[in-house]
């Protein structure tokens, strides 16, 4: 079972980036993999954010966490 989650990050070298007007979605190899080719990320305010693909609801209750170094 994979866990999905949102962080701020610096991009990897083989990081593919998908930029929606000024955010910048990070996907590594993996990512992709599991995720396909559509991702669609979702806020709530009282529920936080929802990754659904085209199949089916992925995580939800979703923080974005600050990168740990």
């Amino acid at each position: 079972m994979l866990e999905f989650q949102l962080a701020l990050d610096e991009q990897a070298v083989d990081d593919e980036v998908f930029i929606f007007e000024k955010v910048h979605v990070l996907l590594d190899e993996k990512a992709l993999e599991e995720i396909g080719r559509y991702l669609k990320i979702d806020y709530y305010e009282n529920q936080g954010f929802r990754l659904i693909n085209s199949s089916q609801t992925l995580a939800y209750g979703l923080r974005i966490k600050k990168k740990t170094t």
